[in-house]
């Protein structure tokens, strides 16, 4: 199985983190420790289905 990843993502930040929070992220913060990703884990995030930045782009609906 071959998964496509958005390249516009890429330069996206992290949810919850800093710079997201700066341009209207709505993620959870704390619980994806300030960008650094849930539960420590890298990679592994928490979004909020209303993100203006995060919603539906992680899905691949936009």
């Amino acid at each position: 199985m071959t998964v496509e990843i958005d390249k516009s993502l890429r330069d996206t930040p992290n949810p919850g983190s800093d710079a997201a929070i700066a341009i209207g992220c709505t993620c959870p913060r704390m619980d994806n420790g300030r960008g650094r990703g849930y539960m420590g884990v890298a990679g592994l995030f928490v979004y909020s289905a209303d993100c203006p930045v995060h919603a539906n782009r992680e899905a691949g609906e936009s």
